[in-house]
């Protein structure tokens, strides 16, 4: 197989997932993905969370969909080069009281067999700032490492 057709079938299978996920059913998802998929989660004790067994995917899936409830996604910047992608991701959320907030991140994603065999998500989080600099413009910080 060409690197152009490894390419083509592994968008392919991306298609598949993403049109999976968006319904947001763990069983669709688990039936668009390889049957050693493993699910590396943005968030979760790891920090973020890995399941690698269909039960456990299927209840980390129960557990980010319910996570990530109301939230409107775009991907975007998709790449896939042979058997390995990336791509990237906003989640806009509207809450009940009026406000909003947006998480960005990215998916790292490894296929087989022209099926998707690995997510790796990554999410940026808010935190207070890391040094006086993001307020301040000063040079000081105020992390300790």
């Amino acid at each position: 197989m060409t690197s152009a057709e490894l390419v083509q079938r592994n968008r392919a299978a991306l298609d598949r997932f993403l049109a999976a996920w968006a319904t947001r059913d763990p069983d669709a998802v688990l039936d668009s993905v390889h049957q050693d998929f493993v699910y590396s989660a943005s968030v979760g004790p790891e920090p973020g969370s890995t399941w690698r067994t269909r039960e456990a995917i299927r209840e980390g899936l129960k557990a980010m969909f319910a996570y990530d409830e109301g939230c409107e996604t775009e991907i975007s910047d998709i790449q896939i080069h042979e058997e390995v992608g990336f791509q990237t991701w906003v989640y806009r959320f509207k809450h009940k009281d009026g406000s909003h907030h947006t998480s960005y991140g990215c998916d790292l994603l490894r296929f087989k067999d022209g099926k998707l065999i690995e997510k790796n998500a990554f999410r940026k989080v808010l935190t207070p700032p890391l040094s006086d600099t993001e307020t301040t413009g000063s040079e000081s910080s105020s992390i300790e490492v």
